[in-house]
């Protein structure tokens, strides 16, 4: 499974408003230290989960909060398996983030990200969190934002788990939203970062893409701009809080040596018994797949750069809920476009400097195609007919005897084992509510039993909707392609 499309490291963003902060000389609350003990039966409750050879438990704390321990082995070919197993690491995974974003100005959930970090709290600040890093005691401490999550991981040695490796994200996730604050200028250094976006041209084709792909769903907020971000006040960052900083929504992972899950759960129970579900407008709210009828119907963005030398152009198509039955020959579909654009546009015709294809695996799953070229017009009319043609024959034995083969061949050499084995698991944790143990556990079976006539089935199904982001050097490029850049049933 791939990570989402746009996740973004916001580091830059931290400093600025760790330094904003700080200027203003505010503090957060926090919540008063409490002890808790777990009951005596709860630990029956502590499940062994994967595959025979995986030492993986998972568990969930009385107030909601959803855990998994994945112990890595000691002899291990990578390094950072093998580092692993020497240290710590435990990642805090808030899912949900689209329903949370509901009607709030895009951008908010990045900026709750880096208040939680940025804003000192009762014990920690980010002066003292780099400290621990100069130090030692901390070795990695980062974030990632992904349109459908955002995560939290500290690293470290284990004899810190109950103290800093804990301790941190407890402090963060206890504070609250400060009222006497200028959010208007602290939201000029994250308007300043959205300007920067179009510097990187293959990200911002993207973003072009996205711009119409993502309207009207559910992943609408998630694609912030600078004017975006001199909307989000008080009551918008206190919102998304109040909605998204809740056990309900938190998924924590624990990635080390053999550790005892009794005495992980001990610990974290202690630390973050004081959160608590509570009520929000959006309980009713249910994420589903898009709604067909509701897409936009304007499918392309451009956007001429000097700076370009080539045409840029990225391509995004709604697919299925990753927990629908359709999810997996989708995947298979994609594989199959990805190799037939390869070979049509680059082998045959030799257009494109770079063409590919894949599954962008969010919760809602969108179909992803990137081409870099100095004749889009041609390049664009063969991937439109590549297009054409697997939504009228259909995909052979040979198209599915290949993904099988190759998927089998990246399993076994990259994902059964070693870090390959953790990116799988932890993309699955972060990416599903539900059947993760499953999906996780039944990986190459899923995809094996998948026959030809559901991947030709979910073809017709879904390739339907095609939204464009175009760059270019010029405007008269742009001009004399458009008419190629087709949107539905091509």
């Amino acid at each position: 499974m791939k990570k989402g499309m746009i996740k973004k490291r916001y580091g830059i963003i931290i400093i600025l408003s760790a330094l904003f902060v700080s200027i203003l000389f505010l503090s957060a609350g926090c919540a008063t230290t409490q002890t808790a003990e777990l009951k005596e039966d709860f630990y029956s409750s502590i499940q062994k989960i994967g595959n025979e050879n995986d030492n993986i438990y998972q568990f969930t704390l009385p107030n909601g909060i959803k855990v998994y321990v994945f112990q890595q082995p000691k002899d291990e070919v990578d390094e950072q398996s093998t580092n692993f197993y020497k240290s710590v690491e435990v990642s805090y995974i808030f899912k949900n983030v689209p329903l949370c974003m509901h009607n709030l100005p895009a951008g908010t959930q990045n900026a709750l990200t880096s208040y939680l970090v940025a804003m000192p709290g009762k014990k920690y600040d980010t002066d003292k969190i780099s400290a621990l890093l100069n130090m030692g005691y901390l070795l990695n401490f980062d974030l990632d934002i992904n349109d459908d999550y955002i995560e939290y991981y500290v690293e470290g040695s284990s004899t810190h788990l109950s103290s800093y490796l804990t301790d941190i994200a407890a402090d963060m996730f206890s504070k609250t939203i400060a009222t006497n604050i200028n959010y208007q200028a602290w939201m000029k250094d994250f308007s300043k970062i959205a300007n920067s976006y179009k510097y990187d041209l293959q990200y911002y084709s993207k973003r072009l893409a996205l711009t119409n792909a993502f309207y009207n769903t559910f992943y609408g907020a998630s694609l912030d701009t600078s004017d975006s971000y001199l909307k989000i006040s008080y009551n918008s960052l206190s919102k998304l809080y109040s909605r998204l900083i809740q056990p309900k929504n938190l998924t924590i992972i624990v990635r080390g040596g053999k550790m005892s899950p009794s005495v992980i759960a001990d610990i974290l129970w202690e630390k973050f018994s004081f959160m608590k579900n509570r009520k929000t407008d959006i309980d009713n709210l249910t994420f589903t797949e898009v709604d067909r009828t509701k897409l936009s119907k304007k499918n392309l963005e451009t956007y001429s750069s000097s700076d370009s030398k080539r045409s840029l152009i990225s391509c995004f198509f709604p697919g299925p809920l990753n927990t629908s039955k359709d999810y997996a020959p989708f995947n298979i579909a994609c594989d199959v476009l990805n190799n037939k654009l390869f070979i049509n546009v680059r082998i045959k015709n030799n257009l494109v400097y770079d063409i590919y294809s894949y599954v962008a695996s969010l919760n809602q799953s969108w179909g992803y195609i990137f081409l870099q070229t100095n004749n889009p017009e041609n390049s664009m009319k063969i991937v439109k007919q590549t297009i054409k043609d697997l939504i009228t024959n259909g995909i052979t034995e040979f198209d599915l005897e290949s993904f099988n083969n190759s998927l089998f061949t990246d399993y076994y050499l990259y994902s059964s084992y070693g870090k390959g084995k953790y990116y799988l698991f932890h993309d699955v944790v972060s990416l599903l509510n539900e059947q993760i143990d499953s999906y996780y556990a039944n990986f190459l079976k899923t995809y094996k039993n998948v026959t030809i006539a559901e991947v030709n089935e979910v073809i017709k199904k879904y390739f339907d909707y095609f939204y464009w982001g175009f760059i270019a050097p010029d405007a008269n490029t742009i001009k004399n392609t458009d008419k190629s850049l087709f949107f539905l049933h091509p």
